[in-house]
């Protein structure tokens, strides 16, 4: 019996070869969860050609004339090895400074992918005989470990400035103090093409899984993140010298806050008024951390309840030591607050459309709302959410929320790996002697809590970090918002929400200091980051 010809549609035929193909790049990009991408031991051929000193100036050469060059371009096999030294070349001198980056990289269930990394951490901080700063950074969604990764690019960067900063610091930390760069790598990318590291499609189906596991891996990632402290803690040699800087980004910073809250919680139960205390290291960034803003205020409940002050009203409390760092802080690039109208202080008040975090300020409360997340505290990421005081009865007052601003009274340039061996005057990060105080001192009308950074950059360039949201102070005088009033728009001023000396900064960051969601690693943000850790006040016991 002859068989019936079946016609179908041109159309019909392009959709199943659109649909196959899809199908086929998806089981070709798979990630797979478990395998290491830096597997090579520091004692293997290509790792020791590196570091003993045949790949870092070549390194160094190729970034200078080609800032986005792959590592994998560059240093062949060696961008295999999860032990990396280089040694930079300062221009204008005939100094050179070093630092050392590792990889430790977590599995799908929280496992190490490779346990030699963990090892090669731990003798290299046990064995090296001088004061250790140690820089950690956890990626964040559509990123990991592997070669060519533009967050390992990134990072790298600013583990050299840090030991550039470092090295200006030489008659406090002695000449022989290193910088070591801890990459946190992790599940971060569920597919992957070679051409890109950030495809957003269909990496965007990705975000509930990519966030559970975030989340699933938290507590496995913070134990190595407290014996890593502990390490540096019980140093024989340098213990009063050593410094541990924790960052992460986007999930990485989800993964950061959902290990260490308990760390956090448990510091505040036991603390005892007036004297300091410690979170995990010396301090913990959490750079446009897409995270629930619940889980920041369970920290900051917690701190009204221990500290005993109301929002708003008794901001001066005095609970904290006056020598108290910040252990935990938040930066995000907030959008345009979206308070309604009614309660703004006076009609107006928005000083027009800034760029911002879109991935936490839009893309977030609306990836949860998908997943039925609609609560308050679920839909909206920590950075975005405004604290104040209602005006009305139509309208519930926000007693948590952003505590700190940040803004830079210019554009940031672009910060790359050879601006590290750059001369002095454009990358000075200059020590930050009474910052602290100037920050917190409640001598002075809330308002008037502020610092400045003086970092070298473009002309005047400065960061400026204030307790309170003051919405234009940069801005200019005559704008819109202040148009015909003197002194600084005090009453676009909302009451810093966090007591005197608070551990815990929720900074709002305006776009010249961080643009966008990726924009994270600049010059002027990462100097003000490292002299918090390591300026002013002398390492907490």
């Amino acid at each position: 019996m002859r068989k019936r010809k079946i016609h179908r549609n041109p159309l019909e035929n392009i959709l199943r070869f659109l649909i196959s193909s899809f199908c086929i790049f998806q089981l070709v990009a798979c990630a797979n969860f478990n395998a290491p991408f830096r597997q090579l031991d520091p004692n293997a051929t290509a790792c020791q050609l590196y570091q003993t000193g045949a790949g870092s100036p070549v390194f160094q050469e190729a970034q200078h004339r080609h800032p986005g060059a792959f590592e994998s371009g560059v240093v062949g096999a060696a961008a295999g090895c999860y032990q990396e030294r280089h040694t930079i070349a300062l221009a204008e001198s005939e100094q050179t400074i070093s630092f050392q980056l590792n990889f430790l990289e977590f599995s799908e269930n929280g496992s190490l992918r490779e346990p030699k990394q963990w090892r090669a951490i731990q003798d290299a901080l046990s064995d090296f005989p001088g004061p250790k700063y140690v820089v950690v950074f956890v990626h964040g969604w559509r990123h990991d470990a592997s070669i060519d990764d533009s967050n390992v690019r990134a990072f790298r960067t600013m583990v050299a400035l840090s030991a550039r900063y470092l090295h200006e610091r030489e008659f406090l930390f002695g000449q022989n103090a290193r910088v070591f760069g801890i990459y946190v790598g992790w599940s971060g990318n569920a597919w992957r093409w070679h051409w890109t590291d950030e495809l957003t499609v269909p990496t965007l189906f990705t975000f509930k899984s990519r966030k559970a596991n975030s989340e699933f891996i938290a507590d496995k990632v913070a134990a190595k993140l407290l014996d890593i402290d502990a390490l540096l803690h019980d140093d024989k040699i340098s213990p009063d010298l050593n410094r541990l800087l924790i960052s992460g980004h986007s999930f990485g910073g989800n993964l950061l806050i959902t290990g260490l809250t308990p760390v956090y919680i448990d510091a505040l139960t036991k603390s005892k008024q007036s004297e300091p205390i410690r979170g995990v290291g010396d301090l913990t960034v959490l750079f446009n951390p897409a995270s629930d803003f619940s889980n920041w205020e369970i920290l900051q409940k917690k701190e009204n309840e221990i500290a005993n002050f109301q929002p708003f009203v008794s901001n001066d409390n005095a609970y904290f030591s006056p020598r108290q760092k910040p252990i935990l802080m938040s930066l995000t690039a907030t959008c345009d607050w979206g308070i309604p109208n009614s309660v703004h202080p006076r009609p107006g008040e928005k000083d027009g459309v800034f760029d911002c975090d879109w991935a936490t300020g839009w893309a977030f409360p609306a990836a949860q709302r998908i997943l039925l997340r609609t609560q308050f505290g679920q839909d909206h990421a920590i950075g975005h959410v405004r604290a104040f005081v209602a005006r009305n009865n139509s309208i519930e007052s926000q007693p948590y929320g952003t505590t700190h601003e940040l803004e830079l009274n210019h554009p940031a340039a672009v910060t790359s790996y050879s601006l590290v061996a750059s001369s002095p005057s454009k990358v000075l990060c200059p020590i930050a002697d009474g910052w602290l105080r100037q920050a917190e001192n409640t001598s002075k009308a809330p308002y008037e809590r502020q610092w400045d950074t003086n970092v070298a950059g473009p002309p005047g360039a400065q960061l400026q970090i204030r307790h309170g949201t003051y919405r234009e102070l940069f801005r200019g005088r005559q704008s819109d918002g202040c148009k015909g009033e003197s002194g600084t728009c005090n009453d676009k001023f909302y009451p810093a929400l966090g007591p005197a000396h608070d551990p815990f900064w929720n900074v709002a960051s305006h776009e010249s200091a961080i643009p966008d969601h990726d924009t994270i690693f600049t010059h002027p943000v990462w100097c003000m980051v490292n002299q918090m850790v390591l300026d002013d006040v002398v390492k907490q016991k």
